[in-house]
């Protein structure tokens, strides 16, 4: 009977402990992360996914390719019919906004408040605020791109420059560029010294230098006429007249492709203002190009605050089944240890948070190419980036910027006038937008 009664007890607990199992299996959720990579790419997104799912049991994140330009329409279509992805990756924090404003995402301070180790001051200052939409949280940075200033130093030494001593003002830029600028006989242009228009995020980021501001939040008004923003483009509509004026840049610009046949790289452009990306591509394209770096300049009023324009990625948390999941999964992505596996050992792109970058390097996971003085360079670069304005209307602040200084530089308007016109259109805008 005692035989028979222990048999009884040891089925009884195999059963237990099937069922254990059993719930525990049913405990595992999988949720979707959409991206819109392609190869390379890919396989970086993926290799943060295959290191979150070893670490996190319970959850399975499957990575899907979206195109870019069809990725709002598609989560739209995907949170109306229930089958939406908990996270999802998108361009700049504008499209965060935009896709909180359609009513597809779920605010992440709910599940801030409940995750012990999230602390805001980790982040960079800029890099949250670019995300607090109508004081919640919409979404996440996952990178965070410094920018600053690079010369070729095999030029600059052939025109009798200091290859060592950076250009550290506009005016040294114009003194530079006299030298390196070359014309053949008829003269169209050879080379060029610099080219204040060719910059990452156009002229709202070369406006930020100068400390311009684009939005006054009190009064809800677009200000692409600050006067600071004028007189930045002043500058530029007079040196590209002074070195040749815009058409004959632009046909100079058209004999380049980039990548490997980039003027840069070929010794045909002195001095460019230059995001974090460039550096990878220098290594990439030309691993011996002999260049020098330094901090941006930064023009403008001495009491404006100046720095670089935010640049970064945003991930958001979609109105899906499984939300707690997708937050733990967006988190790791993003501002977690995910890209030190990636992203930060493959180019150095920087963390948006502080601690992530101080283990990063403790851990010794920075490419061997990327100067140690650069690296330092951007951490403090990033602790001066400026969110652009928390708007739903960045994309047509920026097509309209682009369309009207492409006016100013070729004489059809002067700056003031170029500017004003950005203020209607994109007010008008705003208001329809906001309603």
């Amino acid at each position: 009977m005692k035989r028979i009664l222990g048999i009884l007890i040891v089925l009884v607990l195999c059963f237990g402990l099937l069922e254990s199992v059993s719930v525990f299996a049913q405990e595992q959720v999988t949720i979707e992360f959409w991206h819109p990579y392609g190869p390379p790419w890919d396989a970086l997104q993926q290799k943060i996914v295959d290191e979150f799912n070893k670490r996190n049991p319970d959850i399975k994140v499957v990575a899907k390719v979206i195109p870019g330009d069809a990725i709002v329409q598609k989560l739209a279509t995907a949170v109306a019919s229930g089958q939406a992805p908990a996270v999802a990756h998108v361009w700049g924090s504008w499209m965060a906004i935009q896709l909180a404003n359609m009513g597809l995402t779920l605010p992440l301070d709910p599940y801030m408040k409940k995750d012990p180790e999230w602390n805001p001051k980790d982040i960079y200052p800029a890099f949250l605020q670019q995300f607090k939409y109508k004081g919640q949280y919409i979404g996440l940075p996952d990178s965070a791109q410094p920018s600053s200033i690079c010369w070729n130093k095999q030029l600059v030494r052939e025109v009798g420059l200091n290859p060592n001593t950076p250009p550290r003002s506009l005016k040294d830029i114009e003194l530079f560029s006299e030298k390196i600028t070359l014309k053949d006989d008829k003269g169209k242009l050879i080379r060029i010294g610099f080219l204040p228009h060719s910059i990452w995020g156009g002229f709202m980021m070369w406006a930020y230098h100068w400390g311009g501001i684009f939005y006054d939040e009190k009064k809800n008004k677009i200000t692409a006429s600050d006067p600071v923003n004028v007189e930045a483009l002043k500058w530029q509509v007079d040196f590209l007249n002074k070195f040749g004026g815009v058409e004959a840049i632009t046909a100079w610009q058209s004999g380049f492709t980039g990548g490997e046949n980039d003027p840069f790289l070929l010794g045909r452009l002195g001095i460019r203002f230059v995001m974090h990306y460039d550096y990878y591509s220098f290594h990439v394209f030309k691993p011996d190009l002999d260049y020098g770096f330094a901090m941006p300049i930064f023009s403008g009023p001495p009491d404006r605050r100046k720095g670089p324009m935010v640049c970064t990625n945003s991930n958001v948390l979609l109105k899906c089944r499984h939300p707690e999941a997708g937050y733990r999964f967006l988190k790791f992505f993003t501002v977690g240890e995910g890209p030190l596996y990636t992203s930060f050992s493959v180019g150095a792109w920087a963390s948006p948070n502080r601690k992530i970058n101080e283990k990063g390097e403790k851990m010794g996971l920075l490419p061997s190419w990327y100067p140690k003085a650069l690296w330092k360079q951007d951490l403090r670069v990033l602790e001066m980036a400026r969110p652009h304005p928390v708007i739903p209307v960045i994309p047509q602040l920026m097509d309209q910027l682009r369309a009207q200084t492409d006016l100013a530089y070729r004489g059809k308007k002067t700056p003031e006038e170029a500017l004003k016109y950005v203020d209607e259109v994109v007010q008008r805008e705003l208001e329809k937008t906001m309603k």
